[in-house]
């Protein structure tokens, strides 16, 4: 891991205070956001996988989600004696410079590779929705050839379904895909890992919806926990709650965290998927780049403001 300070970007709305560089290739951008009260940093993650640049864009300062799994939706600290989960919702152009600055990062013979938008960093991006669509269409054109990647836990249902009806519409210039964060088949057992989840079947048709709209798969993302949501009860109603939706991929990945407990033995993630596989269930396998540096999924934290 190497670590750089106090790049400026003159002339954006974002000011990159550090970047830390990982020993797998990828690296994350700490950005500097000015607020009334002084500085408040989020972060961006840029990876390079097969062959594709991909730029992880924070939505809001903080994550008011609050999932177990994901240190975004930590409490800032902002002033003295109150705490909350989101401090604001970034800008447009703010979400723009992102992008801007996480693509300046790709070294020179790695500049021409595909690039893509993915709206998985601090933030739930159907709570800034606005922004999120206004930046996909001024990144568009400034990166014609890209795509973008938007993931939810499925706060709005109905704006899901609104977005693919203005995606096979053909208002966008560039394509779009959805990544819905499911995690567990059983409510009650989502619900406390995600405490704003709603109902999995509603969140499973609005996801089917949305890919047979837009003609796209639609990832659930499914990350495996030991004892918690990798038993044969849980093949059973993932198979019950998939079946003949073929648009429809469950992306299985690892937990990134310190509770050795909860990791899932690869040989065990690889027989669970199997199971999936036997009955008729498309899976795809997900592993986070830029451990080292704190980069990967759930990694993602917002940091003090100076005062």
């Amino acid at each position: 891991m190497s670590k750089e300070n106090n790049q400026v970007d003159s002339g954006r709305s974002v000011k990159v205070d550090a970047v830390l560089r990982s020993t797998d290739g990828s690296s994350a951008k700490l950005i500097q956001i000015t607020q009334k009260e002084g500085f408040a940093t989020i972060e961006t993650g840029r990876y390079e996988v097969k062959g594709e640049s991909i730029v992880c864009l924070s939505i809001q300062i903080g994550c008011g989600m609050g999932c177990d799994f994901c240190r975004s939706g930590e409490p800032y600290e902002y002033y003295p004696g109150r705490s909350q989960r989101v401090l604001r919702n970034l800008s447009p152009q703010e979400i723009v410079d992102q992008a801007v600055n996480g693509f300046d990062m790709v070294p020179a013979p790695l500049a021409s590779i595909g690039k893509v938008l993915s709206y998985m960093g601090m933030g739930e991006p159907f709570a800034n929705l606005p922004a999120v669509k206004e930046s996909v269409l001024m990144l568009g054109m400034k990166y014609p050839q890209s795509r973008a990647t938007i993931s939810t836990i499925g706060i709005d249902l109905l704006s899901i379904k609104k977005l693919a009806d203005e995606i096979a519409s053909g208002n966008y210039p560039i394509p779009i895909k959805l990544h819905v964060s499911l995690h567990s088949p059983f409510d009650e057992r989502r619900h406390q890992l995600i405490p704003h989840a709603l109902p999995i079947a509603a969140t499973v048709d609005a996801a089917a919806y949305f890919s047979d709209t837009t003609l796209t798969d639609v990832k659930l993302n499914y990350v495996l926990m030991a004892g918690f949501n990798n038993s044969d009860a849980d093949v059973k109603k993932l198979s019950e709650l998939l079946r003949n939706r073929p648009g429809l991929v469950l992306k299985i990945s690892d937990l990134n965290s310190s509770k050795a407990e909860l990791i899932v033995p690869a040989t065990d993630a690889d027989l669970f998927e199997a199971k999936l596989n036997e009955l008729g269930i498309k899976t795809e396998r997900f592993s986070s780049k830029g451990l080292d540096i704190q980069a990967g999924c759930g990694q993602l934290v917002k940091g003090k403001i100076a005062r």
